[in-house]
């Protein structure tokens, strides 16, 4: 009775969620999934709770986790009670309880020892050289510092030799 006399204005309310905006529902069943995903299509649409969840604990932990997944940064330090330090000596060490899970093969980047001389740039820079000695002038905290611009600059001149055109 209530929602007919007092109309809840959803619609209205959908209408004013972003196109890729991340949707929290708050609900104990997590009844509008469907209509949400409908009304943010690009968006992605997260439940807290779910009754038929076997694990609830876990449901809600999971779903915090996406919310990181997807860019947001909730502080679920909020959720454990405050550590006070240092802790006592009767306090349990969790390293023992933590292993690296080995079953899955990652490609990582490789060092090749003996690299063809033509693909090396050596660039020495030295205060001595009349070219170099305008490096002097950058200074922080009285310290000569080589700019990052000079290291852009080097950079610059290693990929123009490695595309064999004149650097200018």
């Amino acid at each position: 009775v209530n929602n007919v006399l007092s109309p809840v204005l959803f619609k209205m309310a959908l209408d004013q969620i972003p196109p890729k905006a991340v949707v929290l529902e708050l609900a104990p069943h997590s009844l509008l999934q469907a209509i949400l995903k409908r009304s943010v299509s690009q968006g992605k649409i997260l439940g807290l709770t779910n009754k038929n969840a076997g694990d609830h604990i876990n449901f809600f932990l999971t779903n915090l986790g996406k919310l990181f997944l997807h860019g947001l940064e909730p502080r679920v330090s909020q959720l454990y009670p405050k550590v006070e330090f240092p802790v006592g000596n009767s306090v349990r060490m969790i390293s023992p309880l933590i292993s690296w899970d080995h079953s899955t093969t990652w490609k990582v980047a490789g060092y090749v020892e003996d690299i063809p001389i033509d693909c090396v740039s050596v660039y020495e820079v030295s205060l001595k050289n009349k070219p170099d000695v305008f490096y002097a002038g950058h200074q922080i905290n009285s310290r000569v510092i080589f700019p990052a611009t000079g290291f852009l600059f080097l950079v610059w001149k290693a990929f123009a030799r490695r595309q064999r055109t004149t650097f200018s």
